[in-house]
């Protein structure tokens, strides 16, 4: 909650999260190098605002997916990255904006950062800012994460801007006075199997991969990681040995229950193959997709955990005054499914109604317009 504090005849505004960081100079963050849309620059944190930006900048981007492709990679892998990367942007944007709208000081940040700092965190939410002067956004504004910076290669193209980006995320995590991992060991992971239709994978195609490594971390805990996504190749025509696949299926038909994304890593090797893969740029079987940098706090995470349960509780306590019988429908109804959409409706989360997507209620009035608009559930 913020508040105000009385210094002699005036007043001063004190945030609900105050910033943890020793600031650098703000001439050494403005010039901090960054990325721009076509190269590495951040994804917007206002999704809405750059909405019809964000929409030429996929459309841009994704054409990147059908070009320079080598000649032995299959159509159906090349579609699966073009489908993939639009799949990711979207989910990028939304994280992102999720983040800043979540964060501790988003309702009051205009009240006590100067015209400058505005100024910079205008440029975060147009996508503008160097991985600098987001780090500075999540300590102003209390972010539990913040991209810093994103660079979309398929296929290899554009992948030689890689070293830049990372040397700017050195840039801005050393201008924090915090520790830059030249080599970090890197951890990956199975994500899908790129015929992902049924319960039991399916190998014939390929996997979607990721690889994270810790880039760095700040003096007041903040984690700097990259992750990278990536296809594998696991067709007969990739040269991936295939005694591997008869080997999964014979694990899943003892153990349907089997974790076979973390099997595939940690007893069949695919991390081992893919580093060896990507170091060679072997991209026709190894094939990038995107690179993103993001900053991470679990302190920050935990208050913003806690904002929304205080503000869940504050609606709650509302409903239960004005409208109880409401109250009691949707904390006690025996019709668990009507209790579920109430209760999502409630936390002003979006859900889906006959296939359109809705921000769900946040006042009481608005949840009982919501509760009776509900059809009754079917019987089949």
């Amino acid at each position: 909650m913020a508040t105000h504090i009385e210094e002699g005849s005036k007043e001063r505004f004190v945030p609900p999260y105050l910033t943890k960081r020793d600031r650098p100079e703000l001439g050494a963050i403005l010039i901090a190098p960054k990325g721009e849309v076509d190269t590495y620059g951040a994804t917007p944190l206002d999704r809405i605002l750059t909405l019809a930006q964000q929409i030429q900048t996929r459309i841009s981007l994704q054409e990147l997916t059908y070009r320079d492709i080598p000649d032995d990679v299959p159509l159906e892998i090349i579609d699966y990255v073009h489908r993939t990367f639009a799949k990711r942007f979207d989910a990028r944007g939304e994280a992102n904006e999720e983040n800043f709208t979540t964060a501790l000081n988003y309702e009051c940040y205009d009240q006590f950062l100067n015209e400058a700092e505005l100024a910079m965190v205008e440029r975060g939410r147009l996508g503008h800012a160097s991985a600098a002067e987001l780090l500075l956004i999540q300590d102003m504004l209390g972010m539990k994460s913040i991209e810093l910076a994103c660079l979309t290669h398929p296929h290899g193209t554009h992948i030689e801007i890689l070293d830049e980006m990372r040397s700017a995320a050195q840039f801005a995590i050393e201008l924090f006075d915090g520790e830059y991992y030249a080599d970090p060991e890197p951890i990956f992971k199975v994500k899908e199997s790129l015929n992902d239709t049924s319960k039991l994978p399916d190998l014939s195609k390929g996997v979607l991969m990721t690889r994270k490594r810790t880039m760095g971390r700040l003096p007041d805990g903040t984690i700097i990681k990259e992750r990278s996504s990536f296809v594998l190749r696991t067709d007969p025509e990739s040269g991936f040995d295939q005694a591997i696949v008869a080997r999964l299926k014979d694990e899943l038909e003892q153990d349907p229950t089997l974790d076979w994304m973390a099997w595939l890593v940690d007893e069949a090797g695919l991390d081992t193959l893919a580093k060896q893969l990507l170091d060679n740029d072997a991209f026709s079987l190894a094939i990038p997709i995107s690179t993103t940098t993001y900053a991470f706090n679990k302190g920050i995470e935990a208050l913003v955990a806690k904002q929304k349960e205080l503000e869940g509780d504050e609606r709650r306590k509302v409903l239960s005054m004005t409208t109880p019988e409401l109250y009691e429908a949707v904390f006690n109804n025996q019709d668990l499914h009507r209790a579920e959409l109430a209760r999502i409706a409630l936390e002003g989360e979006r859900l889906t109604l006959a296939g359109i997507e809705h921000s769900g209620p946040k006042t009481a009035e608005e949840l009982e317009t919501f509760m009776y608009s509900l059809e009754p559930d079917s019987e089949d």
